[in-house]
């Protein structure tokens, strides 16, 4: 029998426990011997949480499954593999595609039997729980800093730099800002002032290329003067979703502005108002209404 061994250790875990790699690599090897198993390979994900699958050991692992024919994977306990039943759950699918198991060396049970899988599926039930409650908890910290501390809980956006958890303006790149709110106040649309911020080879903060809905998303940021808003979206699933405005965290006055007021205002008027006309364009029986 040919297997394979995952083992993972969150960066918060190797603060608090810097031994629990070599202690998972003595667990399983245990394990192996028991089993009289002398054909396997060990995968890692040192520093990766288990909240998703965006993680390079696992990944390979799960490539490798059909090329190498295991039989078997291992870990030591179920929320080394993941902490999101979803994600055990595909992971098991993926395995039984080749004939492949999976088993926890110490919890006692592998998905060859009934009893394993009814196992699984209530453990990976309670790996979930524990998750969310992680991220209930972290949270609720970062909402606390954002109501009682300056310091800055996100990624600055286009014109800022973060330093010491402080906002500060990013002199090169406020320029820019600056003139792109001057060319919306001229007339130019998102998508023109997106073609030529590219044709200029100017980049976005991430290094790549300028969108209308890049554009419009920046100048629409609060941030530009100098308000820090937090908490207004959440993910549901692959979504996107914006919270009520009454859920918000507002902190006027929290850093240097780039833009002032009036101009951050009327910038605001014109990209409501293309955004009605294309409404009203997209409404209309006609080809050429509202040109």
């Amino acid at each position: 029998m040919k297997a394979a061994a995952l083992v993972r250790v969150s960066t918060e875990e190797q603060h608090q426990k810097g031994n629990s790699i070599p202690e998972q690599e003595e667990r399983l090897e245990g394990y192996f011997k028991l089993m009289g198993i002398n054909d396997f390979k060990i995968y890692y994900d040192e520093g990766y949480s288990g909240k998703d699958l965006n993680r390079p050991g696992i990944t390979e692992l799960l490539e490798d499954v059909p090329t190498e024919k295991y039989s078997l994977v291992v870990t030591t306990k179920l929320d080394r593999l993941s902490r999101n039943l979803f994600d055990i759950l595909n992971i098991i699918k993926h395995l039984e595609q080749y004939d492949c198991n999976y088993a926890s060396a110490t919890e006692g049970f592998d998905t060859s039997t009934p009893a394993g899988r009814l196992v699984l599926h209530m453990l990976g039930m309670v790996a979930e729980f524990e998750r969310e409650r992680i991220s209930e908890r972290v949270r609720d910290n970062m909402m606390s800093i954002a109501r009682n501390t300056n310091r800055v809980i996100s990624r600055p956006c286009y014109g800022y730099d973060i330093k010491n958890g402080v906002m500060e303006v990013n002199v090169e790149e406020s320029i820019i800002v600056k003139k792109m709110a001057q060319w919306t106040l001229e007339g130019l649309g998102s998508r023109a002032v997106a073609k030529r911020l590219n044709e200029m080879g100017i980049k976005t903060k991430s290094g790549g290329q300028w969108h209308s809905k890049i554009v419009r998303e920046l100048l629409k940021r609060e941030t530009l003067v100098g308000d820090f808003v937090y908490n207004r979206t959440y993910r549901k699933g692959t979504r996107t979703l914006t919270r009520p405005e009454e859920e918000w965290i507002r902190v006027e006055g929290h850093h240097d502005p780039i833009l002032d007021r009036e101009t951050f205002d009327k910038v605001q008027q014109v990209l409501d108002a293309r955004k009605q006309v294309g409404k009203q364009i997209n409404h209309d029986r006609y080809l050429l209404s509202g040109l």
